[in-house]
């Protein structure tokens, strides 16, 4: 029998509990452990025991790492997906960048409560904490807060609620590594966006003509992508 479905003997100080109220911790608690147990035997995750006679260790370690990516990419895949068919970050858009961290971070904080994984429930809670911290008489970001309250009702918002709903169901490490992804493609943008209002740097043009191309480029991040090209061929 599964250890989590032995019983233990009652203490005497359960007799001065009313009945009616051990009736009902007694449905709780089995109703807890009967959905865990059963959740628990419903989910199954590729291992790579099965495959371990047929592959050599190094190769084991291969597949392990492959699964281990995979779901990073899996999850990046679906985020992505799910923010561009329902316009998840283009809500923040419409505020400032002060005001978005702020605006994110309310979204984020309640989106972790249980009692909040509806996005109504979510829109409710936030509009409810906002005329709580516009009545503080020392918040500093009050205006932000008003311009989030106003714009609640919107589909926009609500689209948003549910893109942080399940930015929060996904686990801990990949979300950080989804955070790292992320930083890593704006920085690569900040990059290439100042790239492409350089000129192109006399190393750069030299390199070209050593690689034996004879297009001038435009900039410095044209006279990049030329090196890499001429380099390939």
């Amino acid at each position: 029998m599964d250890s989590s479905w032995q019983m233990l003997q009652p203490s005497r100080f359960l007799k001065e509990i009313p009945n009616h109220l051990r009736e009902v911790q007694a449905d709780v608690s089995t109703e807890g452990l009967q959905s865990k147990h059963h959740d628990t035997s419903k989910e199954t995750t590729p291992s790579t025991d099965d495959l371990k006679p047929n592959l050599l260790p190094s190769e084991v370690v291969m597949v392990q790492n492959d699964l281990h990516h995979s779901k990073f990419d899996v999850a990046s895949a679906e985020l992505m997906e799910f923010g561009e068919e329902n316009h998840g970050n283009g809500f923040l858009k419409r505020f400032s960048v002060d005001e978005r961290s702020i605006i994110s971070h309310v979204f984020n904080d309640w989106a972790k409560k249980q009692a909040f994984q509806d996005p109504k429930r979510l829109l409710d809670k936030i509009g409810f904490v906002i005329d709580e911290r516009t009545r503080a008489k020392n918040y500093k970001h009050k205006d932000g807060l008003r311009s989030l309250k106003s714009c609640l009702k919107d589909e926009d918002a609500f689209h948003y609620a549910q893109y942080v709903l399940r930015w929060q169901k996904i686990p801990a490490d990949q979300r950080a590594h989804l955070m790292r992804e992320k930083q890593e493609h704006f920085q690569k943008l900040r990059i290439e966006n100042s790239m492409g209002s350089s000129e192109p740097t006399p190393k750069q043009i030299s390199y070209l003509q050593s690689l034996g191309c004879t297009v001038a480029p435009t900039s410095c991040l044209h006279a990049s992508r030329l090196i890499e090209q001429y380099k390939s061929l």
